[in-house]
């Protein structure tokens, strides 16, 4: 990923960056969606503002990413391209 991406984030976050930067990459050069493994809330952060920055679309599957609540949830991305045409 990209230097300028990196300083934005946390230095042990960098391997996550690699890996949502693979995801969007195959989403684009497959043109399919691509299903995560279950994240976090700071992944979910970082993939979503990865996939917009890269004008990738998501969708959430699991826990809704606006939910307050104390304990910890997992969600999973779908970076689907086809959402952009059917939009």
């Amino acid at each position: 990923m990209d230097e300028n991406v990196l300083q934005h984030f946390r230095p042990d976050e960098a391997p996550l960056i690699d890996a949502v930067g693979g995801w969007i990459q195959q989403s684009q050069d497959e043109y399919r969606p691509v299903l995560t493994n279950f994240l976090n809330p700071r992944q979910v952060y970082i993939a979503t503002t990865l996939a917009r920055r890269a004008d990738v679309p998501v969708q959430f599957n699991g826990a809704m990413p606006t939910l307050k609540c104390s304990g910890p949830y997992f969600i999973q991305i779908i970076m689907n391209p086809w959402l952009k045409i059917l939009s």
